[in-house]
């Protein structure tokens, strides 16, 4: 089978990965790293929850489960024993974006790996019985999810900030919509969404190359490039956000009010996303994190935190706090921190704080270089320029964070955060 390779010229030297246009319409990235003595294996696909049709809520999440329960070569519970038989690791992990699964193990069971993971995701049975048996245990997670209220607070802050998108549903569904699921459903999704033009194949690590591309062809062999269509792109525009929304949510368990603050902000591949990053690093990183001196260590609030949260069609920056209800109440709260911000930006602008943009920086590129060094890492993040169609960027990201300057904080600080329309939930105790 021929192969057209696409390597990206230019790129920083540890971006030396070769992406790999397979007739079938999937996309193979391969890293070779030869002094690894494992390879991460990872199957990407856009089939995260924001590709759900409305009935289907939760459905990507809980094919996320179905997968492993039986396929057309193995049988209910042996993927699981031929990964521990050769010492791998296996799992799976469903986003809004996409959902991906992977098996980390020694170089010599990279061909293996992909054999286990292509039957997974390319061709499970769904059968009834294990659908059956795999609903309560899915349901219990979601009944999980709901006694925990701080996941409450931050899945509406989500749905009112994302409100007609997407993005504003969480990702396990219901109960009641879990339990509607049946296994024609399961297959349809699959069908529409689990195809080689929505996926990509991911090995890095100290793998055979003629071994890990002949698995890849008897993988795909049977799949054509013109049999599918890839995943539909997410909506990008969004429903306007002119004013402040304000939602309270009241829990027994709770003793300590807490605000969540939501804004909508760009893009994971966005030329503002790196100062943003840079300003969340600033506002809640190292010693010297802004929110933390100010108001923590005197004493003013419990915890305070703010950070930026990137995704495909629009990410999105969060403040929080606790504090003694008897000090404020949470629109103080907000104003406390929002006051701060403003001096932040008067700051950024006067050159005060370049130091602290200088430590924040450094911080993440920091991050950046001890991601390379483990290969999940590594294939993760080629996952993730997958996903956001930015495979020719990647490797870039220590670049852009160097380019950041105090202007260019103080600039997404304003645009995004000094702004009137945010979402504030409160969570509180009872009533």
């Amino acid at each position: 089978m021929i192969l057209t390779i696409l390597v990206a010229f230019g790129t920083p030297a540890w971006a030396n990965h070769e992406v790999i246009q397979h007739p079938s319409g999937a996309t193979v990235i391969l890293d070779y790293q030869p002094h690894k003595e494992v390879s991460a294996t990872e199957l990407w696909l856009r089939a995260g929850a924001a590709f759900e049709h409305d009935e289907e809520h939760g459905m990507a999440h809980f094919l996320e489960h179905a997968v492993f329960k039986g396929t057309e070569s193995f049988a209910v519970g042996e993927i699981e024993a031929r990964v521990e038989g050769f010492g791998g690791r296996l799992n799976a992990a469903t986003s809004k974006d996409f959902v991906y699964y992977f098996i980390t193990a020694a170089n010599s069971f990279a061909p293996q790996s992909l054999e286990i993971l292509g039957e997974m995701v390319l061709k499970p049975t769904l059968e009834s019985a294990e659908i059956a048996r795999e609903k309560p245990v899915v349901e219990e997670e979601i009944r999980r999810s709901q006694d925990n209220p701080y996941g409450r607070q931050f899945e509406e802050m989500a749905r009112q900030l994302y409100r007609g998108h997407p993005y504003g549903r969480n990702i396990l569904g219901t109960v009641e919509s879990v339990n509607a699921f049946a296994p024609d459903d399961l297959a349809a999704f699959h069908q529409r969404l689990y195809h080689p033009a929505n996926l990509a194949i991911v090995v890095v690590g100290g793998f055979d190359r003629a071994e890990v591309l002949s698995k890849i062809d008897e993988m795909l062999v049977s799949r054509t490039a013109n049999s599918f269509r890839k995943a539909r792109a997410l909506p990008d525009r969004m429903s306007p956000l002119y004013r402040p929304v304000s939602v309270d949510l009241y829990d027994q368990g709770v003793q300590t009010p807490s605000l969540l603050v939501g804004y909508r902000a760009v893009s994971q591949t966005h030329t503002q996303a790196p100062a943003l990053a840079v300003l969340g690093e600033m506002l809640s990183g190292g010693v010297n994190a802004v929110l933390y001196t100010d108001f923590v260590e005197n004493g003013i609030l419990h915890r305070a935190f703010g950070g930026f949260s990137p995704a495909v069609a629009g990410g999105a920056f969060y403040l929080g706090a606790s504090w003694d209800e008897e000090k404020y109440d949470s629109a103080e709260v907000r104003e406390l921190i929002y006051h701060r911000l403003e001096a932040l930006y008067a700051q950024l602008l006067r050159g005060d704080v370049d130091r602290l943009v200088e430590s924040a920086r450094n911080r993440l590129q920091g991050r950046e270089v001890f991601s390379r060094q483990r290969v999940s890492q590594i294939a993760s993040s080629l996952g993730r320029s997958f996903i956001a169609d930015d495979l020719d960027n990647h490797g870039n990201k220590w670049e852009q964070l160097e380019q950041v300057q105090p202007r260019d904080v103080a600039k997404a600080l304003r645009q995004y955060l000094l702004r009137p329309a945010y979402v504030a939930v409160t969570l509180r105790g009872p009533q």
